[in-house]
């Protein structure tokens, strides 16, 4: 079977990624057309999103690892296992907090232009940073536009 006929069944979109290191993560390869990136391997994305439902059900890292090696074909090790997820969720914390930030940012633009709208002063500068933060935000990994 093809990969790109496996469906998610977490729901999930996995994307490329910019290889920005020598370690290629579980769940990754190597892109055959530039080494740069790296293509999401789906069946074993969708194994780490089972084995973090396993962690909260109460399994062990090392009984999830095993788990994970004999589901995939692919080794990883249970500390290995540990800091994949841990770092998953590090990133989306993370991303999650700036995306709060960014609408902190839009709400206070919005409310600046319309302080100055009031007093009659020019207010194409905040035209020009809302577009560019709507954008930036737009832009952002697993972010919808706000």
């Amino acid at each position: 079977m093809n990969e790109e006929d496996v469906l998610s069944l977490s729901g999930k979109v996995w994307v490329p990624l910019p290889r920005i290191s020598h370690i290629i993560p579980f769940g990754y390869k190597i892109s055959e057309e530039n080494d740069r990136v790296l293509e999401p391997v789906i069946f074993e994305l969708e194994a780490l999103e089972m084995a973090r439902k396993y962690r909260k059900s109460g399994f062990s890292w090392r009984k999830l690892a095993r788990w994970v090696t004999a589901t995939t074909g692919r080794h990883i090790s249970d500390v290995g296992l540990q800091k994949r997820l841990e770092s998953d969720t590090r990133h989306r914390r993370k991303a999650s907090t700036l995306a709060n930030w960014a609408n902190r940012a839009k709400k206070a633009l919005e409310a600046a232009k319309a302080h100055d709208q009031r007093i009659g002063n020019d207010t194409s500068i905040y035209d020009d940073a809302l577009r560019d933060l709507i954008r930036d935000v737009a832009s952002t990994p697993g972010r919808r536009s706000t």
